[in-house]
């Protein structure tokens, strides 16, 4: 937790980027724990019932952006 805290405190604008799959949400969980309150990132074409959820529990900023094809 405390490597979260310093990290968080070291950034001038922290921000996460997550696909609110399980591993990106442990993420979150510790951030939010250490104080983050900055914005979120998605990319993909639609957030599932849970990121929709959390997003509202959490009172998340949260920007989507469609995939992309290459």
């Amino acid at each position: 937790m405390r490597g979260v805290r310093e990290a968080l405190e070291r950034a001038k604008n922290p921000a996460l980027w997550l696909s609110f799959g399980k591993d990106s949400l442990f993420l979150l969980r510790l951030a939010l724990d250490a104080g983050f309150n900055g914005p979120c990132y998605h990319f993909g074409d639609e957030l599932n019932a849970l990121a929709k959820q959390t997003i509202l529990d959490h009172v998340l900023t949260v920007f989507s952006w469609p995939c992309t094809d290459r």
